[in-house]
């Protein structure tokens, strides 16, 4: 997911709201809360310079002074992200249930109705608009390298758990050996890429010399490794995206809320269902393990729970804890040190 960086004082007059698709690219221009036009182009670079084009010619206004906006929409949005940013157009990537939910009232949807609703949708929420800032090549790179494990592991998961769950409820022994000579190639050569893809991962790293700071630096914190150390520098773009510990938290799904309401309705804090879900899963790998190694961390663990505390209450803070020393070890461009203490302590 390509995440955005807020900005402020921006004069915006002109809203082109985007619905991308694998193929072509809805359009909608608003200028002064109306339509001024609606269309649609290839999604290609071709149709993207022409979109571009009929926008100039139906308004004076120039294009500093435009915002786009679009719905995240994974790889479909690369080509037009591309050409606005060689054109130094601002663009504001959403998050689509962020819109639906502002037009949640509204009936009927065709991708021509999308757009209009993209556009008028920035144009009245310009004073919040977060633009989208284009990661470095080697990010990008990083990004579709632990794409790849992940596909990989989930192929890897589909094979193995079939033949685990005909060994334990039972069968015919040779239906399952014949099962396992069939499968266990497979899986090898599944592990032999995930290797592969992971030793890919750590070249790109080590021939970048602010990744291989950052991941020193990440990697010194117990419980975190290469793999959470990287989804991360993906998803915060090298901690410039998402630069506050609060805000990651929010995002992967560890931060807690209140829900309560009058005096009638006392609900216990939670977390939301609307996270990185990957990220979350990640981190709760990293906990996991940091509770197992001796140190400060397990401690805290151990103390809670004799205290009562339930065991995913405490790792959800666990997970809490490993976000705020990521940031706040990178923000201090140091390795993690457990006797540190601040200056102003």
């Amino acid at each position: 997911m390509a995440l955005t960086v807020k900005i402020k004082d921006m004069d915006f007059k002109v809203f082109i709201g985007i619905d991308v698709s694998k193929a072509t690219l809805d359009y909608c221009m608003v200028i002064k809360g109306k339509k001024a036009l609606s269309t649609k182009v290839e999604n290609t670079p071709k149709g993207i310079r022409r979109m571009l084009a009929h926008l100039s010619k139906h308004t004076d206004i120039a294009s500093d002074q435009w915002l786009f906006c679009m719905e995240q929409t994974g790889v479909y949005c690369r080509p037009i992200l591309k050409e606005l940013d060689k054109k130094g157009i601002a663009v504001w990537v959403e998050n689509a249930l962020v819109i639906k939910t502002f037009h949640s009232m509204e009936r009927g949807k065709s991708d021509a109705v999308d757009a209009y609703r993209i556009a008028v949708y920035a144009s009245m929420k310009k004073a919040e608009a977060k633009l989208w800032k284009a990661p470095r090549p080697v990010i990008d790179q990083l990004k579709s390298l632990i794409g790849s494990r992940k596909r990989l592991i989930a192929a890897k998961k589909m094979l193995k758990v079939p033949l685990a769950e005909e060994k334990v409820v039972g069968g015919s022994k040779g239906t399952y050996r014949g099962h396992k000579r069939v499968v266990n190639p497979a899986i090898k050569a599944i592990d032999k890429q995930i290797k592969a893809v992971e030793k890919e991962i750590r070249l790109v790293i080590s021939n970048d010399e602010k990744l291989k700071e950052k991941m020193r630096i990440l990697t010194s914190i117990p419980g975190i490794g290469i793999i959470v150390a990287v989804n991360t520098l993906v998803a915060t773009n090298e901690f410039t995206n998402i630069s506050d510990a609060k805000k990651m938290a929010c995002h992967c799904g560890v931060a807690p809320f209140a829900y309560s309401s009058g005096t009638s309705i006392r609900g216990r804090s939670k977390v939301s269902h609307r996270a990185h879900k990957a990220m979350k899963a990640l981190l709760h790998l990293a906990a996991m393990s940091a509770v197992k190694c001796k140190g400060e961390i397990r401690e805290y663990y151990l103390r809670k729970v004799e205290e009562g505390k339930n065991k995913m209450l405490v790792l959800n803070a666990v997970r809490n804890k490993l976000i705020h020393r990521m940031f706040a070890c990178i923000k201090n461009n140091r390795k993690y040190d457990k006797s540190y203490t601040h200056q102003l302590a």
